[in-house]
């Protein structure tokens, strides 16, 4: 029987290395209850289908400088 992974302590978007640095283990990251938007952003599914919530998460790993236009932007 596979072993279950344990429940991820994520509580808002992060980096790999924010939550690693909070305690967070890779394992927790791969978690059913977390959503990977890309290669190092990852967010609770639970605030997922916020809007606010998934920019949060993208600003972490843009460009200095990047801001949220157009539709984004309007539906903050």
């Amino acid at each position: 029987m596979p072993r279950r992974r344990p429940a991820s302590r994520l509580t808002g978007p992060a980096t790999r290395t924010m939550a690693r640095a909070a305690g967070v283990t890779d394992r927790q990251l791969q978690h059913p209850g977390v959503l990977r938007l890309s290669r190092d952003t990852y967010l609770p599914r639970a605030v997922a289908g916020e809007a606010t919530a998934r920019l949060a998460a993208v600003l972490l790993t843009a460009p200095p400088g990047a801001v949220v236009s157009h539709v984004s932007a309007a539906g903050l």
